[in-house]
């Protein structure tokens, strides 16, 4: 049957009836605490209480009892450890010279970090992406090389494909990046999940210097303390993005941040799949939201 995937923020519930006739069941609301389910002979009340459930049926009151509590151990959300990344800081902007040093030297996104869609990962020489990043007094820098043998990029007035409950733009080749506030050296967990906030970036094959800049919805809104420089090349595409960060790093400050390149090809309609510097897995019915609890840290030195 069609169904539709909602995600919101807040608690809630789902009431989900199960019957063995498509027809048998006319009505289901809640009244309350009271899941009322109107069926073609009549009406049944179900009220959770502190031991199970009673139901109310045809003049009849069933107590259900033996409700279990939730083993905490299962309830626990599953741990990340954050990786740590060093981010030198400079006193002026490197060189271009130094900057393609330091993306040589530096570090890959490549099968380790892919989420796929129907097909394996293609191969570092189809699509994988270096990058490095350092700050300069109040502003952080990141740096992205990636290899693609060919760049499809979404054109902005073309259909929306209504995919993964997103904006349309993350079925394009482009990237995305997330950003939180500093971190308490001493406890960066602590901190590491404020003012969480992401952008994505598609290359303008009209002006290939240019990308299309937007927020992520459901994230805090960026500000105009946000640089972009977009370049297709012969291998791929290229971006230096840059914010600036509430005070100057201190060394051992920490800046959670995430990574994510999305890949592209002609003959699809939705992306094929993901770099993500947060981890493998699929790219279905994902969106385009990274968790700050799947984050990595910049440590300024």
């Amino acid at each position: 049957q069609p169904f539709i995937l909602r995600r919101c923020a807040g608690t809630g519930r789902w009431v989900h009836v199960f019957a063995r006739s498509p027809d048998s069941v006319r009505e289901v609301r809640t009244d309350g605490a009271t899941i009322v389910v109107r069926t073609a002979t009549g009406t049944d009340k179900l009220r959770p209480s502190g031991e199970g459930v009673v139901i109310e049926s045809g003049g009849v009151t069933v107590r259900l009892a033996g409700l279990r509590a939730a083993s905490r151990g299962n309830a626990k959300p599953v741990s990340h450890t954050l990786q740590r990344f060093r981010c030198p800081v400079f006193d002026n902007v490197p060189s271009s010279q130094n900057i393609e040093k330091m993306l040589a030297t530096g570090h890959v996104l490549d099968g380790t970090r892919y989420r796929r869609s129907e097909h394996d990962y293609g191969g570092v020489d189809e699509f994988s992406a270096r990058w490095c990043m350092f700050a300069v007094a109040r502003r952080v820098f990141w740096h992205v090389d990636v290899r693609k043998d060919h760049v499809y990029v979404r054109p902005p007035d073309a259909s929306n494909p209504r995919l993964d409950n997103e904006t349309p733009d993350i079925h394009s080749d482009g990237m995305q990046i997330y950003f939180g506030d500093m971190s308490d050296p001493n406890d960066p967990s602590e901190n590491s999940h404020q003012a969480w906030r992401g952008f994505l970036l598609v290359p303008d094959e009209r002006e290939p210097q240019n990308a299309r800049v937007r927020s992520v919805r459901g994230l805090s809104a960026l500000d105009d303390n946000i640089d972009v420089s977009f370049g297709i090349t012969d291998t791929g595409f290229r971006a230096t993005v840059s914010t600036v960060i509430p005070a100057l790093p201190q060394s051992g400050a920490y800046l959670p941040f995430d990574l994510v390149i999305n890949e592209m090809h002609e003959d699809r309609e939705r992306r094929a799949g993901q770099l993500a510097l947060s981890g493998p897995g699929w790219v279905y019915l994902r969106g385009d939201r990274e968790s700050p609890h799947t984050a990595s840290l910049c440590v300024f030195d």
